[in-house]
Parts: structure tokens; C-alpha cells; sequence
């Protein structure tokens, strides 16, 4: 095989590789998102305006403005981030789902216990993340296609 060849396979490699990765870790919770169905503030706190989600380290920041009864008030939690598409929280003796569509688009937040409290929200911004598979294929991807394998 020609050193040109080899180059390109590995840059295909590269390639097929950097994009496998990107699907695997597709899934981003950060970002601003709207919120669409609304929930009944009669019965239980409901978001309201915008949920934003951001990160630090291993967790997932959530804070949004809030309507409970006639009350506003500013909803906010943590949650170790989960590296997957919903998990799981107690809340005042109610379980909620969070779940996160495969597009990461939409945010549906699920009350098994009182469905008037579930709602849903949809991304308007997110954040760019790019993770280190992906940088470390780019910049290898990079290497190979910049330099040549045999003098």
C-alpha cells in the first residue's frame, strides 16, 4: 500500500471513528430551554420562562423561575450528571423523571405521582461541547493528514 494510501485510510479511519464518538456522547443537557405545556400551579410548582441547565465538573446545574399556587419563586437543583438521557429525582415524596429526547431538544420532566405536575420544555440555546474522544481524534485526524507516514 502507498504511503499516500495508508494516509488516506487512516484519515478515513479517523473519521468514521470521530463521528461514532459524536453520537455516543450526543446527549447535551446544557443549555437554555422554553417552557411549552404547562403544568397545573393549583396543584404543584410548575416551571415557568426559561429552565436554564449548565455544568461543573461531574454536575448538572438546573434553575428556572417557578409558579407554585400564587407564589413565584426561583426553582433550582444539582444532579450528579447522569451521562445518559433521564434520571431520576425525590421530591417531596414524588418521583420525577427528567428525560432528555435523543436530538437533545426537548427536556420532559414527568410526575408519577401527580401527572398535572408534568411538563415539557424545548432548547433554544445550548452549549458546545466537544468531548475528548472527539479532540483527541480531530487532532490525530489532523496529524495524519498534515504529516506524511513514510519519507
Amino acid at each position: 500500500m502507498s504511503s499516500q494510501s495508508y494516509r488516506s485510510y487512516l484519515a478515513l479511519m479517523c473519521l468514521i471513528f470521530l463521528s461514532w464518538s459524536d453520537v455516543v456522547n450526543s446527549q447535551q443537557w446544557t443549555g437554555n430551554y422554553n417552557w411549552g405545556s404547562q403544568c397545573d400551579p393549583t396543584v404543584c410548582c410548575c416551571g415557568t420562562s426559561k429552565l436554564t441547565v449548565t455544568s461543573s465538573g461531574s454536575y448538572l446545574y438546573f434553575s428556572t423561575p417557578a409558579i407554585c399556587g400564587s407564589t413565584t419563586t426561583t426553582s433550582s437543583w444539582s444532579v450528579v450528571n447522569p451521562y445518559s438521557y433521564g434520571y431520576t429525582r425525590h421530591v417531596d415524596g414524588q418521583t420525577v423523571t427528567y428525560s432528555l429526547s435523543s436530538d437533545s431538544k426537548t427536556l420532559s420532566i414527568s410526575n408519577e405521582q401527580y401527572n398535572v405536575c408534568s411538563q415539557t420544555a424545548t432548547k433554544s440555546s445550548a452549549s458546545i461541547f466537544y468531548g475528548p474522544y472527539s479532540v483527541v481524534l480531530a487532532a490525530f485526524t489532523a496529524i495524519v493528514l498534515l504529516t506524511p507516514i513514510f519519507s
